[in-house]
């Protein structure tokens, strides 16, 4: 989900955390989007399963969408 009030690519904290982890052995960097917040409660109604953790930081969610697996993630 995107920061309200901050200006166009901005990430918190937790957003660069989670992106440093998964961008590169998962995705290509342009594969990130971020989406306005009441969009992202659009594609959430849309959702195939939603997780709930203890995560308290605002902004913290994130959209997964499943796809191919790629040759370099495969046994």
């Amino acid at each position: 989900m995107a920061v309200s009030g901050e200006p166009d690519g901005y990430q918190s904290a937790l957003q660069r955390e989670v992106s440093a982890l998964i961008t590169p052995q998962l995705l290509p960097a342009q594969s990130l989007e971020p989406v306005e917040r009441f969009a992202f409660y659009q594609r959430a109604r849309a959702a195939y399963a939603i997780i709930v953790t203890g995560e308290l930081q605002p902004f913290g969610n994130f959209i997964l969408r499943k796809g191919v697996i790629g040759e370099n993630l495969r046994p």
